[in-house]
């Protein structure tokens, strides 16, 4: 998964792992007016977590749209350096390649927002994903991430591509509105 990858690979790039703190996440979170469950959660020895929200209980193998939340005990990482870190991975093309992408600060969150283009089961598809980052928050930094994903119809003309990415793209924007207004904040077990 593009997204899991993705969240790995900077964290990498940050690497001063601290053991402190945890994340106290909801069982539901409400998103584009949909509600998403809880539907999967691991955390490693060094205490970063993920948490997967799927809407209409799809699994978080097969989705169509997935919230996921983000944890990692990693201190000292600053607005800045995180839009530079993440910005240079996109760069590179990491995790895969991303046709459009836009890394910036806005208040006290780093915001990004990437349309993907790769494969699942074998089966072209885009995916619009946009995430919201909190700093210095439970001994460590957060994400609130959103993902939607559309397929490409077999045998699509270069036409439909562009006016499927175009679609994408438009709402890649309202997405990444709605995160920017998004009132969820990570609260820390007690």
């Amino acid at each position: 998964m593009l997204k899991r990858v993705s969240v790995f690979l900077s964290l990498l790039a940050f690497a001063s792992f601290s053991q402190a703190g945890s994340l106290d996440v909801p069982k539901q979170i409400e998103f584009m007016g949909k509600s998403y469950q809880l539907a999967f959660q691991n955390t490693d020895p060094n205490g970063s977590a993920i948490y997967e929200y799927t809407a209409k209980n799809e699994s978080v193998e097969k989705w169509t749209s997935l919230v996921t939340i983000n944890y990692a005990n990693v201190k000292n990482i600053t607005k800045e350096r995180w839009v530079q870190v993440i910005k240079d991975l996109l760069v590179k093309g990491v995790p895969a390649p991303a046709p459009y992408s836009d890394v910036y600060s806005k208040r006290k969150y780093g915001f990004a927002k990437v349309v993907y283009f790769g494969n699942m089961n074998g089966q072209p598809m885009f995916e619009s994903n946009v995430q919201k980052s909190f700093f210095n928050v439970c001994d460590g930094w957060a994400t609130l991430q959103y993902a939607q994903r559309y397929e490409v119809k077999p045998n699509q003309s270069e036409a439909e591509n562009k006016q499927l990415m175009a679609s994408i793209m438009q709402q890649n924007t309202a997405f990444t509105s709605e995160l920017e207004e998004n009132r969820w904040t990570p609260t820390c077990k007690p």
